[in-house]
């Protein structure tokens, strides 16, 4: 689990996956009366949301099997209570998938989700549960990149640690391949606040992965070249 938020001083508080059980575990008693089964909570790399939940629907019965309740480690929540009131509207969804409720599918906030979010703040008066995670704005936070091209053409992105530990192997693979001879080879560093997923290592037996190459296209910043040279 890799879920965050902001503490009071501005500093990042990272959440273990018990202690982000354990607030579910502390909402499913006081606002679900302890009637949520327990559910697989994970972390997930993305900007575009702050937590969702995912099911699959059988298709001969329409019973809903629930997956996983997920929260985006992309980007810090804005502080704990952004973080609860996320959680929480998330315990709604998983409440509708469990008790099959009929407008899930075309609706997941209309009537059953309103009236869940009446009887919290009875219970919570403080506890305002948004319904599309309206005037939150998650942190987005930078992490530095390398980018690295053949003839202006970009091939590989890899990430600090990626770089740190791999590229001087990389830069040898690229002087043994035949084809590349003659072509120029430029290294720039850049920032960017999406997530970059990459694989342990970046070379394969057979040489590069194409795993680790991400087109990131405008979401690069603060570029500048580290090394060029002509393989």
């Amino acid at each position: 689990m890799k879920a965050s938020y902001l503490n009071t001083q501005g500093k990042k508080v990272t959440l273990t996956q018990s202690q982000v059980q354990n607030e579910y575990n502390k909402a499913n008693v006081k606002f679900f009366d302890g009637l949520l089964p327990k559910v697989s909570i994970i972390s997930v790399a993305s900007l575009k949301f702050f937590g969702c939940v995912t099911f699959r629907t059988n298709r001969f019965t329409g019973e809903r099997e629930f997956k996983a309740l997920k929260l985006t480690h992309s980007a810090s929540f804005p502080d704990f209570y952004e973080f609860r009131n996320t959680l929480i509207h998330e315990m709604i969804h998983v409440w509708q998938i469990f008790n099959n409720c009929p407008t899930l599918k075309y609706n997941s906030h209309g009537k059953s989700f309103q009236s869940w979010c009446a009887k919290i703040a009875v219970i919570e008066p403080t506890m305002l549960i948004k319904a599309t995670g309206e005037d939150v704005k998650l942190k987005k936070e930078s992490r530095k990149v390398r980018i690295l091209t053949i003839d202006g053409n970009r091939a590989l992105i890899l990430t600090d640690k990626v770089y740190t530990e791999q590229y001087s192997h990389a830069k040898e693979m690229l002087k043994r391949v035949t084809s590349l001879k003659g072509r120029v080879v430029e290294v720039m560093e850049a920032e960017t606040e999406l997530t970059i997923i990459t694989p342990r290592n970046i070379f394969s037996k057979n040489g590069m992965s194409t795993q680790i190459i991400m087109d990131l296209q405008e979401n690069l910043t603060s570029k500048k070249t580290i090394e060029k040279f002509t393989v």
